[in-house]
């Protein structure tokens, strides 16, 4: 397998922009907690792919992982939507979500 390095100062860029990435997550996960709708269903499903995505390049794989679970789990919910709204228990999953997305972060894997 070909391994990719990636630039230091990229690598320094996407470190320092990490806090951001967790507000905004936090952010959107409030905002679905205050209304459950479609758009704001997709709108963190958005957030997440982008987050799978960017974390994996720059080798934050735990991070990825999170991510694509529940990049899964709101494809069902937007799928299901509104029988979804039957049962909020994945909301409390959802509210775990930012800090193993902080402990992932944190401990990169190398």
């Amino acid at each position: 397998m070909l391994e990719r390095k990636i630039p230091e100062a990229l690598l320094q860029q996407y470190q320092a922009s990490i806090p951001d990435k967790l507000e905004a997550l936090r952010m959107a996960i409030e905002t679905l907690h205050s209304e459950v709708t479609i758009e704001h269903l997709k709108a963190l499903h958005f957030l997440l792919h982008k987050n799978a995505g960017s974390a994996g390049t720059y080798g934050y794989f735990r991070v990825s992982q999170l991510c694509f679970e529940w990049q899964e789990k709101l494809s069902h919910l937007i799928e299901t939507f509104p029988k979804c709204m039957q049962d909020l228990t994945w909301q409390k999953e959802l509210d775990l979500l930012v800090d193993k997305l902080l402990s992932a972060w944190l401990t990169q894997e190398e």
